[in-house]
């Protein structure tokens, strides 16, 4: 029975500090021994997952931008889904002139575009994911465009997602953190993006495990056969309907991987 494991970044596979643990780092590499592939899903774009990837020491493949981008082993594209550069151009602009402290990002594979390179906001996320984002005006661009993220002030997130969500119904927008806003192309999620994984590999959904924390993560949580919330999730997700593993600072991914007998 091929198996598979598909895990979340930030609160699921790091802990609060942004970091790999030695047990988390064990597991995997127990994973990858018995070659049941270990897939990073995240929000994130490609190259703020690889520095992952190389810190242990691996070569797999990963979704990122929350669904929209597959990369194989040999981080070459293999599946893209994206929305149009004019419809990009409104949702960044009409965040210009939001009246709210944000900051959006948008992506274009691998490409990170912003506005404005000195905001404190960007330069927090850039240190986080350890990736460059370069100054871009997305009129002069053209093709589609993966995701937007938007990076608000804590105060303004919740009045941001409403708006973003009522003005532009043509998209997906979603909570990926108290802060984090992603802005996806209708209908692709974290669990699309597991599921075209799993077509293009030939592996049985009902096979594979998944690991995460927040609002972006359930699609892919309620997609697979054996779908754990981490108990770092915000309070309003832990209502039952998924079952439960221990936080990210206790190795929580770790510790579920075991208890399923896959390490």
């Amino acid at each position: 029975m091929n198996k598979v494991i598909f895990s979340d970044v930030d609160g699921t596979l790091l802990n609060d500090d942004h970091q790999l643990t030695d047990v988390t780092r064990d597991a995997v590499r127990r994973l990858l021994a018995q070659e049941i592939p270990f897939v990073v899903v995240s929000a994130r774009s490609p190259g703020g997952i690889f520095p992952i990837l190389d810190d242990l020491g691996i070569r797999q493949p990963i979704i990122a931008h929350g669904g929209s981008q597959i990369l194989d082993e040999n981080r070459n594209t293999i599946h893209s889904e994206t929305f149009p550069m004019e419809l990009a151009v409104r949702v960044t602009d009409y965040i210009d002139n939001s009246g709210l402290d944000a900051c959006w990002n948008a992506f274009q594979l691998n490409d990170w575009m912003v506005r404005d390179k000195t905001d404190p906001k960007l330069l927090e996320e850039e240190a986080i994911v350890r990736a460059k984002a370069r100054a871009c005006d997305l009129r002069t661009m053209s093709g589609g465009i993966n995701k937007i993220l938007v990076i608000c002030r804590e105060e303004h997130s919740e009045e941001m997602w409403h708006r973003l969500a009522e003005t532009f119904p043509e998209l997906d927008i979603v909570r990926s953190g108290r802060l984090n806003i992603e802005v996806m192309p209708k209908g692709i999620t974290k669990g699309t993006g597991a599921a075209a994984f799993c077509r293009l590999r030939g592996l049985d959904l009902e096979n594979a495990w998944a690991f995460g924390d927040q609002y972006n993560d359930l699609p892919m949580l309620r997609a697979v056969g054996h779908g754990y919330l981490m108990d770092s999730a915000p309070d309003a997700l832990k209502d039952g309907s998924l079952p439960m593993a221990p936080h990210n600072n206790d190795n929580g991914l770790a510790q579920m991987l075991a208890r399923d007998g896959l390490v």
